[in-house]
């Protein structure tokens, strides 16, 4: 197990550290710009696939992919879990966007709180329901693979704040408006981003060159620092409280640090993301007082042999493809791109 969660430690937080040190930087709003149609002096007007969908794309497969680790631990099968994630994130992807835009009431805006909550009424009835299916003779272990969805949950919101930090979105308070011990606490913990126009930090509060609480990044490695801790607990046996912990941290944080953002979330002191964020700790809280383990014992050496199968491989990388098509093409930005001969690399003798 040790060397499973060192691994795991590596993969997510190598690229939290490198993101929260780079991502700010003016170079990784967009990925890729795609010429669409000529212009008369010669340009392209072009479309913009971005780092946030890239990013986003990254952080839902490896979710995922926690996920698989973990419902195979429990001896689920793969059609099981197949049906079970197809399920939730045919529902949880488009309600990212469907529940943001009712509240914010913006067309082109994504909400991880919202699919959040969405997956947290979901999961345990999903569950439910295919369990008394019994598609093999048996029912499936309910609390413990709803503990496994909430420590997926909890690296990808942790993985997925990185593309927060490269679109400009979710973005702190100004440090210099905080007062007393707040300011203290924030000032080290800060982000500043350039003047690019086209990021959401800029085009809607004007903060470029401020210094922020860099609520995105606090985020990323507090969600996926519990992320970690709550997989050795699950791996453990101690299914309670990794379920309570991953989902405790995170909507706990969620609840408070949106104190501590300045972007638009509503009209109302405490906004419609926070109290997702409560009801859905508070459905949490009964849920375990409801339900009860069922004594399975993970086994993490035959869920790493079955991961590495077609299926399990196949479904993830369909998965990524079609978040980052999903989230990653931007209807904010367009580009213009001109293309000319390099002359002196064509005539380059070996």
């Amino acid at each position: 197990m040790m060397m499973f969660l060192t691994i795991l430690g590596l993969v997510t937080l190598v690229p939290l550290i490198l993101g929260i040190r780079k991502l700010a930087g003016d170079r990784w709003q967009v990925l890729a710009s795609i010429p669409l149609h000529s212009n008369p002096d010669g340009t392209w007007e072009a479309g913009n696939f971005t780092w946030y969908g890239f990013i986003s794309a990254s952080a839902y497969a490896l979710s995922v992919s926690v996920l698989w680790i973990l419902l195979l631990a429990l001896e689920f099968q793969f059609s099981e879990a197949v049906i079970l994630i197809t399920a939730v994130m045919a529902v949880v992807i488009p309600s990212s966007r469907k529940i943001a835009q009712w509240i914010e009431g913006r067309k082109n805006t994504f909400s991880i709180g919202a699919a959040a909550f969405v997956g947290m009424i979901l999961c345990p009835l999903l569950l439910f329901i295919v369990s008394q299916l019994e598609l093999y003779g048996r029912p499936l272990p309910i609390l413990e693979a709803t503990a496994a969805f909430t420590i997926a949950y909890s690296f990808g919101e942790g993985l997925g704040r990185l593309a927060c930090i490269s679109f400009g979105c979710c973005y702190g308070k100004p440090v210099d408006e905080l007062t007393g011990i707040t300011q203290r606490i924030f000032r080290p913990l800060k982000i500043t981003y350039n003047s690019m126009e086209t990021r959401k930090v800029q085009y809607d509060s004007g903060y470029s060159q401020r210094p922020l609480v860099a609520i995105p990044a606090i985020t990323a490695v507090l969600c996926t620092v519990t992320g970690l801790i709550s997989t050795a607990l699950f791996l453990s046996g101690k299914f309670v409280f990794a379920l309570l912990l991953s989902l405790g941290v995170t909507q706990i944080w969620r609840f408070g640090s949106e104190f501590l953002r300045s972007d638009y979330r509503g009209d109302n002191s405490i906004s419609a993301y926070q109290w997702m964020a409560l009801l859905g700790l508070f459905g949490a809280i009964v849920f375990v007082s409801s339900v009860s383990t069922t004594g399975v014992v993970p086994d993490l050496d035959n869920a790493l042999t079955m991961v590495w199968q077609p299926g399990p491989i196949l479904v993830t990388q369909g998965l990524w493809l079609f978040i980052f098509f999903f989230m990653g093409w931007s209807d904010v930005t367009s580009s213009t791109v001109s293309l000319h001969l390099c002359r002196n690399k064509v005539e380059e003798a070996v």
